[in-house]
């Protein structure tokens, strides 16, 4: 899905992944909140909450080939890091959440592919793998809501402008 990056603007496919997210975190809702570790989980979606405005606003400012650019480059890094299974120690403290979270929402914002930020976290993560499992889901439900408000009040601001 990542890919469509290379054929439609980035700014074009977040209202898709945002149906599609927000369609598979309420099937999977129920075993997150069972399962998922909330000490992943609110660095990671308050992080997101701070980044998703500013990757908002580079959005709007920057040609739609920039933000292609940044998208597959961010997924290049990643994809990159996931093949060698590595993840900077530093990334797995609290603070480091934090740093995830808000790299995952700039991105979110700039091109709507933030999830693969943080499911690249959860791969590095020495946690068991369902408490992680469920710990994205729980981000992707919280952060449905925290994009929508941030959409919401960005449109609002230019309607008023």
């Amino acid at each position: 899905m990542a890919c469509l990056v290379l054929i439609l603007p980035p700014v074009e496919l977040i209202p898709i992944f945002y149906v599609l997210e927000g369609a598979a975190s309420l099937a999977m809702l129920r075993g997150g909140i069972r399962d998922a570790d909330m000490g992943h989980v609110w660095p990671l979606s308050i992080g997101s909450f701070v980044g998703v405005p500013i990757g908002l606003l580079a959005t709007t400012t920057v040609s739609p080939d920039v933000s292609k650019l940044v998208a597959v480059a961010v997924i290049l890094i990643l994809t990159i890091l996931q093949f060698f299974r590595s993840m900077p120690a530093v990334l797995t403290s609290t603070s480091g959440r934090y740093v995830v979270g808000t790299t995952a929402g700039i991105v979110t914002g700039l091109a709507s592919v933030g999830g693969i930020v943080v499911a690249v976290y959860v791969l590095a993560s020495r946690a068991p793998a369902t408490q992680m499992r469920a710990a994205l889901t729980m981000f992707l439900f919280i952060g449905m809501f925290t994009s929508l408000g941030h959409i919401v009040e960005r449109r609002a601001s230019l309607t008023r402008i």
